[in-house]
Parts: structure tokens; sequence; C-alpha cells
């Protein structure tokens, strides 16, 4: 099964378009806000949309301090763990 996606930022709404699994060729177009998809299922969140999901946060930017995981301490200091980034360290 092949997933192909397609970020499309011409509205402020950015909406992404999941191949069929059972129709290969079939583009479904989803928005993710709010949730919608041009597929025909029962079910409250599709296959589409759980793909747009996905393909959304691997495209968020990572949010590490030169590889280590950064975090806010109590006082609203930045700081880094000792721990690297599982997603680029």
């Amino acid at each position: 099964m092949t997933v192909q996606t397609t970020l499309r930022e011409g509205t402020p709404k950015v909406s992404v378009e999941v191949e069929s699994a059972s129709r290969p060729g079939l583009l479904h177009t989803v928005t993710l806000e709010p949730e919608n998809c041009s597929c025909e299922a029962t079910v409250p969140v599709c296959r589409h949309i759980r793909v747009a999901r996905i393909r959304a946060a691997k495209a968020r930017p990572c949010v590490c301090v030169d590889g280590y995981v950064g975090y806010l301490d109590d006082n609203d200091v930045e700081r880094t763990a000792s721990y690297r980034c599982r997603r680029c360290g």
C-alpha cells in the first residue's frame, strides 16, 4: 500500500490528498481543521484522516536544541536535557 500526500497551502486550510488503498489512483481530499474527508466512510475518523494527521506531524519541524531534547524549567528558562532527540539526534 502506497500513500501519496500533497500539501496545498494556497488557502488558510491545509488540505492533503491521500491515495485510496482499495482503488489505486483515486485520491481523497482531507482537510485537517476542521477534519473532513471526501470518502464515503461511515466511521467518525476514516483511514485517510489518520494518514493525514501522521503526515502533518512529520512535516512539523523538530523542537530540539542542537540534537538534544529541550524544555522549559519552572522559571520558564529554556534548558537542554541530557538525552538525544529521537527524531533528528
